[in-house]
């Protein structure tokens, strides 16, 4: 079984041990949890960092500490990591509105991914499967940093993984 170093940037404890709870309950059981606290005003980028340079699983997974979990999430994305360097699996939003992110299940290779990520850059309410580092499951190899900006630091840090990557999969489950 390969390890999935869990990174969870702490801004608010608010919902904080239920963000772990949906962690330590996973089915799949070679996680490694890394908590860092971001007490800063400028995003959790500082303390993701933190977390990649205490990784040691061969994969990494973000989850924000006012987010949850599916049941079964982890081990549905190692599965699913197989032949591709990136999973990203659908989620749900919640707030003002809900509502729930996806994709069908598929493979796309980097001419596919770009034109998904045009797609969202021509207009932010489609296409929204790179909108956040959250969600997907990486490869600790081909990952790098997150640039020190206040927003969308997790979108960057997406496409930055992209340029190291052949493929990813998408699964219409949501794991979010």
């Amino acid at each position: 079984m390969n390890t999935v170093s869990v990174i969870v940037p702490v801004y608010s404890k608010e919902w904080l041990n239920e963000c772990l709870e949906s962690i330590k309950t996973q089915d799949y059981k070679d996680i490694e949890i890394i908590v860092e606290s971001d007490p800063s005003k400028t995003g959790p980028a500082a303390a993701r960092n933190r977390g990649l340079e205490k990784a040691s699983g061969e994969y990494v997974l973000f989850c924000d500490s006012d987010d949850y979990l599916e049941p079964g999430a982890i081990d549905l994305l190692v599965r699913s990591i197989e032949g591709v360097d990136m999973v990203c699996g659908s989620f749900r939003k919640f707030g003002a509105f809900d509502q729930v992110v996806t994709h069908p299940t598929e493979v796309l290779g980097l001419d596919q991914v770009a034109e998904y990520v045009m797609g969202n850059l021509k207009n932010p309410r489609t296409n929204q499967m790179f909108s956040g580092c959250w969600a997907k499951l990486f490869r600790r190899e081909l990952i790098g940093t997150f640039p020190d900006l206040t927003t969308a630091e997790d979108v960057a840090f997406n496409y930055d993984y992209l340029s190291r990557a052949n493929n990813v999969r998408f699964i219409s489950n949501i794991v979010y």
